[in-house]
């Protein structure tokens, strides 16, 4: 039995991107320490939940709406954190996404708990001054005012932060979550697929989907062997569209899928065409599978792309740019569409290993543990 006062929570709007980004660093987490998450659950988190717990993780459920904006629901998920934190007792806590990093964060420091937040994007809020920037801004130095660390994913979300005097030097710039290399492995880049392309995110607006659906009718009236592929959740505003243009064999949708490996393997480009990101996962693990990108030159997304030589960056909202790189990429020879793969997985394998992110974060809560215990 592990001693209580090395017990870690863990704090997220979502078990599925616990699961998905942090599975190693948890899995690390047990081998030294008692893991519990405080997370909202959906009926399909249960059969993954039951791999951690066999490695002795516990799981105490705390549903809440992640877009609400009751006030009366905010200070209620503020209140049940501070109890089950008071309950807990924890040595040290991670939270993950907004409402975790502002009210988690405001119960540690209430309650003299160690804690640390990870900004994973700063969202549309702050997209452009207003109430909504005004009132995130006023949330975030509430949470974050005394987090023993703020990791953050890209040098802009820092940038911006440090800023509106958020961070206090106890920032630390991350490579997101890593990307597992031996998950994502680089498939060969086969000649069948080399015109197809996939847009993989939600599909809703602040993922580019207009721009993205322009370039598929434009591409597909001029060019008719292109294919394109959608994986995602649908917004409703896009359910009718999205069927009409399968209907139509302008593209082909797949939905939401948990194993991506088949859909990179039949890639031959994937499409990022979004408005903001953290870090996208989706560009690491596109490129990790030796898949060239075109992407947003967006902080979150260009990181992941050298123009030119494992895809290209297009300025973010710009459909005529996006459209001109897409065909510029259909026009490529095979070979060089090759080269870029080959290069996208070097760069993972250079800069965002896993298990380098990991250690990283080990020797963090380590050293935390250290001074405060």
């Amino acid at each position: 039995m592990k001693d209580s006062s090395q017990k870690i929570v863990l704090i997220s709007n979502s078990f599925g991107s616990l699961y998905n980004f942090r599975y190693e660093l948890i899995c690390a987490l047990l081998k030294e320490y008692q893991v519990t998450l405080f997370t909202p659950m959906e009926e399909a988190d249960y059969e993954k939940y039951d791999e951690l717990k066999e490695k002795g993780c516990q799981l105490i459920e705390t549903p809440f709406q992640r877009r609400g904006k009751n006030p009366l629901s905010e200070i209620a998920l503020y209140r049940r954190y501070l109890r089950l934190l008071k309950e807990a007792g924890p040595a040290l806590v991670l939270t993950y996404t907004i409402k975790p990093n502002v009210y988690a964060g405001m119960a540690c420091r209430k309650l003299k708990i160690p804690y640390m937040s990870n900004v994973t994007g700063l969202g549309t809020a702050f997209q452009k001054n207003g109430p909504l920037q005004w009132m995130a801004v006023w949330l975030y130095r509430k949470g974050l005012k005394k987090a023993v660390r703020v990791f953050l994913q890209n040098q802009s979300s820092l940038d911006v932060l440090a800023a509106k005097n958020v961070l206090h030097g106890n920032e630390v710039l991350m490579a997101g979550s890593g990307i597992n290399l031996e998950k994502f492995v680089c498939f060969p880049y086969e000649e069948q697929y080399a015109k197809s392309f996939y847009y993989i995110a939600r599909i809703m607006k602040e993922k580019g989907a207009e721009e993205f659906l322009e370039v598929v009718s434009r591409m597909k009236k001029r060019y008719p062997d292109v294919q394109f592929h959608v994986i995602g959740f649908c917004e409703d505003a896009y359910e009718e569209r999205i069927r009409q243009m399968e209907a139509d064999g302008l593209l082909t949708y797949h939905g939401w899928q948990d194993h991506m490996q088949p859909f990179f393997q039949k890639a031959g480009c994937v499409i990022q065409p979004s408005h903001h990101e953290g870090m996208s996962n989706v560009c690491l693990e596109a490129a990790a599978s030796g898949r060239p990108l075109i992407v947003s030159d967006i902080p979150g997304c260009r990181e992941a792309v050298e123009d030119g030589k494992n895809g290209y960056l297009f300025p973010v909202t710009d459909t005529e740019v996006l459209y001109q790189k897409v065909e510029q990429f259909y026009l490529l020879p095979v070979e060089e569409k090759e080269a870029m793969g080959k290069y996208g997985r070097e760069k993972m394998c250079r800069e965002f290993d896993r298990k380098k992110v990991v250690e990283r974060y080990l020797t963090e809560i380590a050293d935390v543990l250290n001074r405060h215990l």
